[in-house]
């Protein structure tokens, strides 16, 4: 799936139910598709609210004073946070994505286009990929019959990445460092 600026791949980590190791497994991709010269963006799917800010800053004060939206800003870094009526579509989402190689999604199962299902023994009865088109990989801790996908073991990191440079990023010929 392209983001709204029509250019940055992106791919879903997705799974049946949660504790399946999403977060864990992009986590540990982050950095090797780093040295691999990529930059790399992430959204996340939250199914409840969260909380950005700690309680007494400034950000968190401008909300709980009723603000629509707050934004802060600094040389590092920028976050701007907004009440919503309902969950922004993901490409409004990735339209935000400052400029980056490849985008990691973590949730957001029946809006994107391109998925790769975490299926852990124990978490989920049967994988999602059986039953739902879509899917690139299939990263397991067990052997999942009837699934002609190609698939990793959650702890072969490098072999991920190196499928998604090779997937997602084959017209990248110099990275960016």
């Amino acid at each position: 799936m392209e983001s709204a600026k029509g250019q940055i791949p992106t791919v879903a980590f997705v799974a049946a139910g949660s504790n399946a190791g999403k977060t864990t497994l992009i986590e540990k991709l982050i950095p090797v598709l780093r040295r691999k010269g990529y930059r790399v963006g992430v959204v996340k799917h939250s199914s409840k609210g969260f909380q950005l800010d700690r309680p007494g800053k400034d950000t968190y004060r401008f909300a709980q004073a009723g603000a629509e939206a707050v934004g802060i800003a600094s040389g590092e870094e920028m976050a701007l946070m907004a009440r919503l009526s309902g969950e922004p579509p993901l490409p409004a989402l990735l339209a935000r994505m400052p400029e980056v190689d490849l985008i990691l999604i973590e949730g957001f199962r029946y809006e994107a286009s391109v998925r790769i299902e975490v299926y852990r023994s124990g978490i989920a009865v049967e994988p999602i990929c059986r039953k739902e088109q879509g899917f690139l990989a299939l990263v397991s801790d067990m052997g999942v019959e009837g699934v002609t996908l190609p698939r990793f073991h959650p702890d072969d990191v490098e072999g991920l990445a190196g499928f998604l440079v090779e997937e997602l990023l084959p017209q990248k010929s110099s990275p960016h460092a």
